[in-house]
């Protein structure tokens, strides 16, 4: 009995200092500024890290926020799109994986990630005033 408790010990301890590192895939989003002006751009980047296929990045908005792309190729890198501000209010930009793979666990990846903007309207014209 006392062979056995040594063995399952052993094999507990195993595990617990042989236990795999898995770093799955991921990917993030992030704007050049979480406020912006009516008749600006704003660059939204996407990393992919250790992933690779097919992503949207969409506004949730186009009526504030315009541009994104449907059915990118994206790949172990950064990459940066253009939106802009149409009107004032908020929108949402949203990295979303259509088809894509893990190169870590040989498998298939889901996700999406956002990032939420506000527009704001264009501050009046000072007069030079006299």
């Amino acid at each position: 009995m006392i062979k056995r408790i040594k063995y399952l010990i052993l094999i507990i301890f195993t595990f617990l200092i042989f236990k795999p590192e898995v770093n799955a895939g991921s990917i993030s989003i992030w704007a050049s500024a979480s406020n912006v002006t009516v008749g600006s751009k704003v660059t939204i980047s996407v990393n992919a890290k250790n992933v690779a296929g097919t992503f949207n990045v969409t506004s949730s908005n186009n009526s504030v926020l315009s541009g994104g792309v449907t059915g990118e190729w994206m790949e172990d890198d950064t990459y940066t799109f253009s939106f802009t501000a149409k009107s004032v209010g908020k929108a949402t930009i949203t990295v979303l994986a259509v088809d894509a793979a893990d190169f870590d666990t040989d498998g298939g990846f889901t996700g999406a990630k956002s990032v939420t903007l506000n527009v704001v309207a264009k501050k009046p014209a000072s007069s030079g005033g006299s």
